[in-house]
């Protein structure tokens, strides 16, 4: 459709909405800030959006065509524990998902996600990618114990994974990551981070980056009780910037050719090294 639909009672828990075509440019579903407890479904993805969005405690599956992705826009205020946004059947997600406030259930994008996933505040459901990453998964607050982030390809292109909060969660990579890619944690890792967890050896040749983008006058206490486990070659550079407690677990399982830097500055103590011996992680 490129007209709109208008649901002003959002959709209720049993309740079901299916487009059995594709939400064109021009189209919207409008759900008037109520929630969806039962399901939305559009078949063959589309340019159009889906705005006003309340919670989600049921499903919104956005494809279910390997040949069609979902290339608009979707906004929703929260993602319940019980409540599912994604593309089936191979479909890829080339546009934007945005959840206002906390993510608690599941982000599933079956291929690609070459669009953007924006979540306001903290993630503590999952992520899942099934293929390649390269745009932006943004998190605005904390990625908690129970979060995580799965991509089951490689961060490809200007793939970036940005957490501006701390990570006390997982974030897999099952292949590598391109010289132009990028993941940074801002204020916490207590976490862990794998990538090449594919069978396979992959590669990293982009950056990792643990502390601010710019170094403050004065550093802050940074917690990194979490691990870094690389199977394969370290071809860029991973820095920490912050004031640490423990020698932070960072394992190259390849060959170190980046480098892997521990700002510290004029902290005390401040002379914390990196444990390379590669304990389990996590």
């Amino acid at each position: 459709i490129g007209g709109d639909i208008t649901l002003s009672k959002g959709i209720s828990s049993g309740g079901v909405v299916k487009l059995l075509g594709s939400l064109s440019s021009g189209g919207t579903i409008d759900l008037t800030n109520d929630d969806v407890a039962g399901v939305i479904g559009i078949r063959d993805g589309g340019a159009g959006s889906i705005v006003n969005g309340g919670a989600i405690s049921g499903l919104v599956w956005v494809s279910d065509v390997g040949t069609a992705p979902f290339s608009g826009t979707a906004t929703f205020t929260s993602v319940t524990s019980t409540g599912e946004f994604k593309t089936t059947s191979g479909a890829d997600v080339t546009g934007t998902v945005t959840v206002s406030g906390t993510m608690a259930g599941t982000i599933d994008v079956a291929d690609d996600l070459s669009g953007e996933v924006s979540i306001g505040t903290d993630l503590t459901g999952t992520v899942t990618v099934g293929d390649n990453l390269s745009d932006d998964i943004s998190v605005d607050g904390d990625v908690t114990s129970t979060g995580s982030i799965e991509i089951d390809g490689a961060l490809v292109r200007y793939g970036r994974i940005l957490i501006d909060g701390a990570c006390d969660g997982d974030i897999t990579i099952g292949e590598g990551i391109s010289a132009t890619s990028f993941i940074h944690i801002d204020d916490g890792f207590d976490g862990s981070l794998q990538t090449g967890t594919a069978t396979g050896s992959f590669d990293v040749d982009g950056d990792i980056l643990f502390g601010p983008e710019t170094i403050p006058l004065t550093l802050l206490a940074y917690s990194f009780d979490g691990c870094v486990d690389i199977d394969g070659d370290l071809d860029g550079d991973i820095d920490v910037i912050g004031c640490l407690d423990l020698d932070p677990p960072i394992c190259v399982e390849g060959d170190t050719n980046g480098t892997i830097t521990l700002n510290q500055g004029d902290c005390d103590p401040n002379n914390y090294e990196v444990d390379d011996t590669c304990p389990a992680c996590p």
